[in-house]
């Protein structure tokens, strides 16, 4: 690839985020055939998808196997773009925030279902693994967020979440960092975000309304027994 084509790839994008975000491949690997840069290109928009990706989390999303994940992933290595995630493990990368909210911005707006198809790929992925390491509430934050993304109204009907979000506070601090990012990026109903901040308010004055009655069983003297 020649650096007037480049240059003209630059100015094809006017400026759009995301076309210059995906000009990522083509400047880094300018003498791959275009058929295999268009698909590393969507490899680059899956892996867009999760807070960060490794070889099973990226076969999970485009259904591929294991071995040609790693292999697509060894090439995602050299994006300026991309960045190593080893809190994740050694493989694990993830996209650098801004560009990875752009994606996922572009892909739901113009690519719906199958921004959904990922979403939902992403999230069975996050169930699963639930059950298999010890990441546990990692994983149900993960689960959370791509459920919500791409069908929020199955995440409130969800027993599992709502057992989530009843066991520890900190669960509720995670779901709120979701959703502000959910909200941000304008991929939430607002109907469905004001029933989600209600349930959570509810849940916060439960948990203040049972420390109130331990602490009352606590005292030396019941109000029972002043009243008496």
């Amino acid at each position: 690839m020649q650096i007037a084509e480049q240059l003209g790839m630059l100015k094809a994008a006017e400026g759009d985020p995301a076309q210059l975000a995906l000009l990522a491949v083509d400047f880094a690997y300018p003498a791959l055939p275009e058929v295999e840069r268009i698909s590393l290109k969507e490899t680059l928009k899956a892996v867009a998808i999760p807070h960060w990706c490794d070889q099973k989390i990226l076969a999970a999303l485009l259904q591929i196997p294991a071995s040609e994940a790693a292999e697509r992933l060894l090439l995602l290595y050299k994006l300026n773009v991309v960045e190593l995630f080893p809190a994740r493990g050694l493989t694990a990368i993830n996209v650098h925030e801004t560009t990875r909210l752009v994606l996922r911005q572009e892909m739901r707006q113009k690519q719906s279902e199958y921004f959904c198809e990922l979403s939902m790929h992403a999230a069975s992925f996050f169930s699963a693994s639930c059950h298999e390491n010890s990441l546990h509430t990692a994983s149900l934050i993960e689960w959370s967020y791509h459920l919500l993304a791409a069908y929020p109204e199955l995440w409130m009907r969800h027993r599992g979440a709502a057992r989530w979000l009843r066991r520890d506070p900190e669960n509720r601090r995670a779901l709120a960092s979701i959703l502000e990012e959910l909200e941000r990026c304008e991929m939430l109903p607002q109907n469905i975000l004001a029933e989600i901040h209600l349930r959570l308010s509810r849940l916060e004055l439960d948990e203040a309304l049972m420390e109130v009655r331990v602490v009352d069983l606590d005292l030396p003297f019941s109000s029972t027994k002043r009243r008496a």
